[in-house]
C-alpha cells in the first residue's frame, strides 16, 4: 500500500476470542502513526478540535498499546484508533505533505483503510458488549465518524448504545463538585454522547434516551471545563442541544401537541428569546485564536446554519400578524431566519468546496444532522405564496449545494431527492400560476417589487390553486424522507400544501 507497507494487526486475546473476523486486519504503517503524532504535537489538529472526549495525550497511549502491544487490548480500543489515525490523516491532508513525509496518495489509501477497519469493528459488536468508559467514547467517537461520512442511520444505533451505556456506567450521576481528571472525563464524554442523542432524536423524529429529569450531572462549561475555540465550540453545540430539549418536551412531545396553538406560541417565543440570549453570551467569551482558520470558518457557519434553523422551527409556530394570512404563510421573523440558514449551507458548501471537496462534503453531512430542514420548507411555502424569484433561487442553490455533498453519503442522498422534490414541485405550481391568480398577485407585488413580475408564468392556462397532488404524489416527491421532530412527514405536508390551495380532499373517507 503506497511506499509503506502497512502492519498487520497483533493479535490481542481480547479480539482474538471474542472477534476472530477482525484478526489480520491491517493498520497504516508505525513510521505513518508516528509522523501523525508528532504533526499533532506540533499544530493543532482538528480532530481533537471535533472530538473533545480525547486529547493527544490518551490517542498516544492508544497508539502506543496497539502498535506496541504488552498487554491485551480490546475492540473498542482498536475502534478509537482507526479514528483517530482517519482524523488525522483528513487533517494531514490540509498540510504541506513534505512537511510530514506523507504524500496525498498514501494518506487517501491509508484513510480508506481506516474507514474500512471502522466498518468491520462496529459491524461485529456484540450486543452484549460490556459497557465501559472507554467503549462509551469509542462509540461516541464512531457516530460522529458516521455522521461526518453521511451515514446517519449507522450513527443513530451507536448513538443509542452509547447513551444506553453511559447511564448503565452512572455517567449522568457523576457527583456534582467533583473536579477530579477522572470526573472531569466522564462529564465530557456523558455530555458529547448527551449532545448527539438529542440531537439526532430531534432531527429524526425520535423519542432521546437519556431524560433530564434523571440527570444530575454537571454540565460542563466554557471557558473551566472545555478551553480554547474548540471549548466554546462544543459549549455552543451543547446549548442547542440543551435547547432542542426544551422544544421537545414543552412543544412537540405527545404531551405537548395537546396544548392549546396559544400555549405553545407563548412557549416557542419564550424559548427562541433565551435561545439568542444564551447563544449570544456564550458567541461573546472570549477563546484562544485557532491556527486552522477553514475550522473557524467551519464552525462559524455551521453554528449559523444550526441557530437560524432552530429559530427558524420556534418562530414557525407564532402567526404572521395578518388574521386572514395564507396558511402557507410564517410571520416576517421566521422567514429572515429560514433565509439565513440556507443561505449559511450555501456559503459553507461554496466556501469549503474552494479547499476540499471532502471538507465540504464532511461539513454538510455533520451540520445537517444537528437540525430539521425546516428552513427549506418554510422557504418553499413562501415562494409558493408569493412567486418571489430570489427566494426560488436561494432553494435550487441549495439544492445544488446539498447534491454536491452525496456522493458515497446516504443521508444526502435522501435528503437532496427530498429537496429536489420540494424544489420541482414550486417549479411546477408556479408555471402553473393561472391568469386569475397570476395577474392579481402580480399587479400586487410589482408595486413593491419589480423583480417579482418575472416569477410568474402569465401565459399558462392553468390555476395554480388547483394543481392537484395526490398523498401518493407526495410521496413520490418526498420519497418517504422524515424531515423530523419539527417538521411534517409527507402526510402532513400534503395536507399542509392541499389547505392553501383550496384542494384539502387527500383524507377523505375510502
Amino acid at each position: 500500500m503506497g511506499s509503506h507497507p502497512a502492519v498487520t494487526m497483533s493479535t490481542s486475546p481480547d479480539i482474538s476470542l471474542d472477534y476472530p473476523e477482525l484478526l489480520g486486519l491491517d493498520l497504516p504503517p508505525t513510521d505513518i502513526a508516528l509522523k501523525l503524532l508528532n504533526l499533532s504535537k506540533t499544530t493543532q489538529q482538528n480532530f481533537f478540535s471535533k472530538h473533545q472526549i480525547i486529547d493527544e495525550t490518551e490517542f498516544t497511549q492508544i497508539c502506543t498499546r496497539v502498535y506496541f502491544p504488552t498487554s491485551p487490548y480490546d475492540i473498542f480500543t482498536w475502534i478509537m484508533l482507526n479514528i483517530g489515525l482517519f482524523g488525522l490523516l483528513m487533517g494531514c491532508k490540509k498540510v504541506d505533505c513534505m512537511s510530514t513525509g506523507i504524500s496525498e496518495s498514501d494518506t487517501d489509501s491509508y484513510m480508506k483503510l481506516c474507514a474500512r477497519n471502522i466498518d468491520a469493528a462496529t459491524l461485529s459488536l456484540r450486543v452484549l458488549s460490556e459497557a465501559s468508559l472507554s467503549a462509551c467514547q469509542a462509540l461516541a467517537a464512531c457516530s460522529s465518524h458516521y455522521m461526518r461520512n453521511g451515514s446517519n442511520d449507522r450513527a443513530w444505533r451507536l448513538t443509542t448504545i452509547a447513551a444506553r451505556m453511559s447511564l448503565d456506567l452512572g455517567l449522568h450521576r457523576v457527583p456534582i463538585g467533583s473536579r477530579s481528571a477522572e470526573c472531569s472525563k466522564k462529564r465530557v464524554i456523558f455530555y458529547y454522547v448527551y449532545l448527539l442523542d438529542m440531537s439526532f432524536a430531534f432531527s429524526f423524529g425520535m423519542t432521546p434516551n437519556i431524560h433530564d429529569y434523571d440527570v444530575t450531572t454537571e454540565r460542563p462549561v466554557f471557558p473551566n471545563d472545555l478551553p480554547g475555540f474548540r471549548g466554546r465550540y462544543m459549549a455552543l453545540f451543547l446549548n442547542f442541544a440543551a435547547v432542542e430539549k426544551q422544544m421537545y418536551l414543552q412543544l412537540f412531545s405527545a404531551l405537548a401537541l395537546k396544548e392549546p396553538k396559544h400555549v405553545r406560541t407563548e412557549r416557542a417565543q419564550r424559548i427562541a428569546s433565551e435561545l439568542i440570549r444564551s447563544h449570544n453570551r456564550l458567541a461573546s467569551l472570549h477563546s484562544d485564536t485557532f491556527p486552522d482558520q477553514l475550522y473557524v470558518q467551519e464552525s462559524l457557519l455551521s453554528l449559523d446554519v444550526v441557530k437560524y434553523g432552530l429559530l427558524t422551527i420556534l418562530l414557525r409556530l407564532v402567526p404572521p400578524p395578518e388574521p386572514d394570512a395564507n396558511p402557507l404563510q410564517s410571520c416576517p421573523e421566521c422567514v429572515d431566519d429560514a433565509r439565513s440558514s440556507l443561505l449559511a449551507i450555501v456559503k459553507g458548501g461554496d466556501d469549503l468546496t474552494k479547499d476540499s471537496k471532502e471538507e465540504a462534503r464532511w461539513f454538510l453531512n455533520w451540520t445537517l444532522s444537528f437540525v430539521p430542514p425546516v428552513s427549506f420548507v418554510v422557504i418553499v411555502s413562501q415562494t409558493i405564496m408569493t412567486g418571489n424569484i430570489e427566494d426560488l433561487s436561494l432553494l435550487h442553490r441549495v439544492v445544488s449545494t446539498i447534491e454536491s455533498a452525496t456522493e458515497e453519503s446516504p443521508s444526502m442522498q435522501k435528503l437532496h431527492t427530498a429537496c429536489q422534490g420540494l424544489y420541482n414541485m414550486t417549479q411546477q405550481v408556479l408555471a402553473q400560476a393561472g391568469p386569475r391568480e397570476g395577474r392579481e398577485q402580480q399587479k400586487h407585488q410589482e408595486s413593491h417589487d419589480p423583480v417579482h413580475a418575472n416569477a410568474w408564468n402569465e401565459s399558462s392556462g392553468a390555476d395554480w390553486q388547483h394543481l392537484t397532488l395526490t398523498e401518493a404524489d407526495w410521496n413520490s416527491v418526498l420519497n418517504e424522507f422524515d424531515f423530523g421532530m419539527a417538521v411534517e412527514n409527507s402526510d402532513k405536508l400534503a395536507t399542509h400544501f392541499s389547505i392553501a390551495t383550496g384542494q384539502h380532499q387527500l383524507h377523505g373517507p375510502s
